[in-house]
């Protein structure tokens, strides 16, 4: 089915029952009330079904602007994205004190090789406490529910939580062999996600990576 046809079907009566039947799953780790609370959610998502691009944004930086050690990560992130027939996860990434790059929270654009910064990182909110671990470059992976759900139903959130967990090992791999350190930080979905400019309803915050040049 075309993807585009396929977004614009109307997924509450499409995917209803799966999507419950997920998140039902799913509250054995998480708290699903976050989730199903759409009124205060459907104003944050910024980002929209083709997550490479931003609906608008402040700043934009091609791949090669970077410095070489972090571009081998992007590098190594959108081998892993070309070897697969679909996506059902999407990658927020945050930036702070690298080279000639502003601070602040990204999409990327992977078929253009660009970087666009489409929100500050607000120091004064509660959420950003939660960011003032020592890192370079964050990588937040969220799982986008609807979209794999509505795909391959049961089997896309399971696919969906695969390919996260694929990627996270190839970029760790890629650190193990470079001048990084990473960690994994401990955050509320609900208000994490919020903060990084994501629907709650459609997307899932499933695991992040802080990393930090040694």
């Amino acid at each position: 089915m075309n993807r585009k046809f396929f977004c614009q079907m109307p997924y509450n009566e499409l995917i209803k029952n799966p999507i419950e039947d997920v998140l039902k799953f799913y509250q054995t780790t998480v708290k699903i009330n976050e989730f199903l609370d759409t009124k205060k959610n459907e104003s944050n998502n910024i980002i929209n079904e083709y997550w490479e691009l931003p609906d608008g944004y402040l700043k934009s930086y091609k791949f090669n602007e970077f410095p070489e050690n972090f571009k081998l990560i992007l590098e190594n992130f959108k081998l892993f994205l070309c070897e697969k027939d679909d996506i059902y996860f999407c990658p927020i990434f945050i930036f702070k004190d690298i080279t000639n790059i502003e601070n602040g929270i990204y999409s990327l654009d992977f078929m253009s090789n660009t970087a666009y910064k489409f929100k500050e990182i607000d120091s004064t909110l509660e959420e950003t406490m939660y960011l003032k671990c020592t890192y370079n470059m964050g990588i937040v992976y969220f799982l986008k529910l609807e979209y794999s759900i509505g795909k391959e139903l049961q089997q896309g959130f399971i696919d969906g939580l695969l390919q996260i967990g694929g990627i996270y090992d190839r970029v760790q791999n890629c650190l193990d062999k470079s001048s990084f350190t990473s960690e994994s930080i401990t955050v509320p979905q609900q208000q994490f996600t919020k903060m990084v400019g994501v629907s709650c309803r459609e997307q899932l915050l499933i695991a992040n990576q802080m990393i930090k040049e040694k």
